[in-house]
This record gives C-alpha cells, sequence and structure tokens, in this order.
C-alpha cells in the first residue's frame, strides 16, 4: 500500500501551533499534579506519571540534538542501545532520581527548545529521525507522542487530556505511517487499496480511494487511540473494518517505532 497523496493535510504552520498547544496543554497538567500523582501507575504497564514526562524529555533532548547535529542526535544514539526498549527505558531511569520540579523543568526546557529550532526549518527540510523524514512529519510526530503520552498521564490522574484540537494531526500521521505498520507486522497486502474514514461532529475526513477494495471506519478520537496504542475512549464505537487489510490496520497499525 502507498499511501493516496489525497486527504486531509495540516499546513507546517498549523503543524507547529498543535505542536505549541500539546505542549502547552502538558504543562498545566504537569503543574496541576499532586505529590501523589507523580507516582500514580498510568495504563503503560510498569510505568507512572513520572515515567512518562522522563521519556517525553528524554526524547526531546534527543529530538533537539537531532535537528542541532548534537552528541546526541538520533542516528548516534539509538545504537548504543541493544533495542529502541532499551533506549526508552535508560530515558525513563534518567529521572528517577529528580525531584518533581527537576523533571518538569527538564521536560519544559527540551519540549520549548525543540519546538523553536524546528520552527526554523523549512516544511520539507529532511530531518534524521528513524529512516528519515521531513521537518513537517517530524512535527507531527512530536505532537502525536505528546498527545499519547498526555493521554496515559491523564487517564491515570483523572485530567482532562484536551485530546480533539490535535487529533487530526494524529490521525493524519496514523494513517500515512499504515504501509510502515503493515510491513513491521509482515502483513502485507499487494493487490488491495484502502480508505479510511473518520467521524467526528457530525462530519467525515477521509484518506484512500472511493472504490478502496478494503475500509476502516472509525470516530476520529478512537482512529487516534489505535493508533498511538492508547486505551479507546468509553462512549465512542469501536472501529470496523472491511476486508482483510482493514482487519490487518485495525491490528497493528502504529504510528511510532
Amino acid at each position: 500500500m502507498t499511501p493516496d497523496p489525497t486527504g486531509p493535510s495540516a499546513s507546517f504552520a498549523d503543524v507547529l501551533e498543535g505542536l505549541r498547544h500539546r505542549h502547552a496543554v502538558l504543562r498545566r497538567i504537569v503543574r496541576s499534579l499532586s505529590t501523589d500523582d507523580w507516582d500514580a501507575p498510568t495504563p503503560a504497564a510498569g510505568w507512572a506519571v513520572r515515567d512518562q514526562l522522563a521519556h517525553l524529555a528524554d526524547t526531546e533532548e534527543v529530538a533537539f540534538d537531532t535537528l542541532t547535529g548534537g552528541p546526541r542526535a538520533f542516528a548516534a544514539e539509538l545504537p548504543a542501545f541493544p533495542s529502541a526498549d532499551a533506549f526508552t527505558a535508560a530515558g525513563c531511569h534518567r529521572g528517577a532520581g529528580m525531584s518533581t520540579a527537576e523533571l518538569a523543568g527538564w521536560w519544559e526546557r527540551g519540549a520549548t527548545r525543540t519546538r523553536e529550532r524546528l520552527a526554523e526549518l523549512a516544511a520539507t527540510e529532511r530531518v534524521a529521525w528513524g529512516f528519515g523524514m521531513d521537518a513537517r512529519t517530524f512535527g507531527l510526530a512530536r505532537t502525536m507522542e505528546h498527545w499519547a503520552h498526555t493521554l496515559d498521564i491523564t487517564d491515570a490522574v483523572g485530567a482532562d487530556a484536551e485530546l480533539v484540537r490535535e487529533a487530526p494531526l494524529v490521525a493524519e500521521l496514523g494513517y500515512r505511517t499504515i504501509p510502515w505498520a503493515l510491513l513491521r507486522a509482515h502483513a502485507t497486502h499487494s493487490r488491495r487499496s484502502l480508505r479510511v474514514e473518520l467521524h467526528s461532529n457530525g462530519g467525515t475526513d477521509s484518506w484512500g480511494p472511493p472504490g478502496a477494495t478494503d475500509v476502516v471506519s472509525a470516530h476520529l478520537l478512537q482512529w487516534c487511540c489505535l493508533v498511538t496504542r492508547r486505551t479507546p475512549r468509553p462512549g465512542l464505537p469501536v472501529p470496523r473494518a472491511w476486508g482483510p487489510m482493514a482487519h490487518d490496520v485495525v491490528r497493528h497499525a502504529r504510528c511510532y517505532l
């Protein structure tokens, strides 16, 4: 499957604004946490709230160095670990001895630096993250990462994650990364085509040809939870799939490395 170029596509300015707003949402939530909240378990097994923020802070350092050619650039950092999971675990561990104020400051400084540096680039400038991507897609990826981990934190402490505003950005990335997710799952479908239809507030956005062999239909927020592998939102219908590739998409879609 090759992603269809048609369908919703946010401008780079909208992506940067989405990232700024997502950082602002998480900043408000972090500043409202009680002492006990920091150690509350989240839906990610073995991760407390402090681990979620440490992961974001650590990856913001790597993101900034990737954008600036620093020593912790992604291409230099990841090979130092036996697996991506080991890299992630090491980032979480860095926050273990920090006070809550230190941990919050670490993340805020990193997020601000990355966002400001990204805004200095052209939308099409290449970023050496993963298999490589343009700056606009990298902005989508950082927005998605913060959207997903904000959801983990707020599910743990009962706060409002304010999911709707950046959901279209997460949804687009989720669609664009379907070929990689299916390849990773060894579930390729060379003779089939896919249409994804997302519903929200009485409207529908879609990607893929109208006559596709396979269709996924979902609520916008449920699709975002699916592609970030997060807990589905209660009270919303589950995604529906027609066709073998569509069923594999629902099983395997994943928009992060």
